[in-house]
């Protein structure tokens, strides 16, 4: 029975053994795919920061080429707006002159008595081309582009041709010519200074547009050059990153390394711990199988013993009650005896007391 006893706590304590290296066991494996789990996030986290900054540096490269194509159209032709006084004197300058002179010739004729007398009724004058008005009227709305101004220039310009040419062809007086001749002047001397003082204007709104320009350029370079700055520190912030995820990547295979051949040291003395523990656990089977056997035969033995000692029990027990039977047997035939011995003895005294009393009788008879 001890030895059953310290055979089952060598079990059990070899059991709890095998159970503590099998849980280190799971306890390594565990960490070790912790440890592999934070590296795969730590790439992870680092190769989503490339890619953001990839992103980043493409949005800044669009950001650099819209603000390219915005300076390459604000340097290009862009339509000049004109004031209300520029478009009204552009009008006064076009088409006024020409029917107040032509209005001013009937009347001069008229005053002359001349041949031009019924001159503006009846029609020999050729109607003046106005086609120079709707352009005016457009730079008097403010959206004339320097194309149009020319294109104005140009018409007024054929349109006076024109009346000069239909004037010289008229048979007018010598009055009328110095009249129209005067007339042209100071409307040619208005014209002049319209077109300075536009020009004036033109120049004052080209400097405007100008300093407006070089202002917005000076804000585009500044933009330009703080975004090739941020760019140029994001580029080195990536170039970093690939270094230091170049750098885990090796330190990532280094500890691997080292993690594995100490994986394998370790899983080297445990598969030695275990193969002594299966040694150890096949012996103590084999003395435990043999205690086995050992304790089967002795229960054998115990229950045969058992099975005797009961089995003499009873008949103990028969033989003792056979014994009262026949004790109570001799008792009774004791007693029998006892009382016929009592009987014969009695008897026998009776006997002997009647001889007795018979000599007795046979010798007083003698004697008489």
């Amino acid at each position: 029975g001890e030895l059953m006893k310290e055979a089952e706590r060598h079990c059990e304590a070899q059991r709890e053994r095998a159970e503590c290296l099998m849980e280190e066991k799971g306890n390594a494996i565990a960490e070790k795919e912790s440890l592999m789990q934070q590296k795969r996030e730590d790439m992870e986290r680092h190769e989503f920061e490339l890619k953001e900054m990839k992103l980043n540096v493409e949005k800044f490269k669009q950001e650099s080429d819209r603000l390219a194509q915005e300076i390459q159209e604000l340097t290009g032709d862009a339509p000049v707006r004109l004031t209300d006084d520029s478009a009204s004197s552009l009008q006064r300058s076009a088409p006024s002159p020409v029917p107040s002179d032509s209005h001013k010739r009937g009347a001069s004729t008229t005053a002359g008595g001349g041949k031009l007398e019924t001159a503006p009724s009846s029609g020999n004058l050729p109607a003046i081309p106005l086609e120079g008005v709707a352009p005016l009227e457009a730079a008097a709305a403010g959206v004339l582009s320097a194309a149009d101004q020319a294109a104005v220039a140009q018409r007024t310009e054929e349109a006076l041709n024109d009346l000069q040419a239909q004037l010289g062809d008229l048979e007018l007086p010598e009055a009328a010519r110095e009249i129209f001749r005067r007339r042209e002047e100071a409307w040619q001397g208005e014209r002049a200074r319209q077109e300075g003082a536009l020009k004036q204007q033109h120049a004052a709104q080209l400097a405007g547009v100008r300093a407006d320009l070089e202002k917005r350029l000076s804000e585009i370079e500044t933009q330009r050059n703080r975004l090739t700055m941020d760019l140029s520190s994001r580029v080195e912030k990536v170039a970093e990153l690939e270094t230091i995820i170049e750098k885990s990547r090796g330190n990532s295979e280094e500890a691997e390394k080292a993690m594995a051949v100490k994986q394998r040291q370790h899983m080297k003395s445990l598969q030695q711990r275990l193969e002594q523990l299966v040694a150890v656990h096949r012996q103590l089977l084999r003395k435990f199988a043999s205690q086995e056997l050992e304790n089967s035969d002795f229960r054998k033995k115990m229950v045969l013993r058992d099975e005797r000692i009961k089995q003499l029990e009873t008949n103990a027990k028969i033989l003792a009650a056979n014994m009262r039977e026949q004790a109570n047997r001799h008792v009774t035939e004791l007693t029998k005896l006892r009382d016929q011995m009592a009987v014969l003895r009695e008897d026998q005294l009776q006997a002997k007391q009647a001889e007795a009393r018979m000599f007795e009788g046979g010798g007083m008879m003698h004697t008489m």
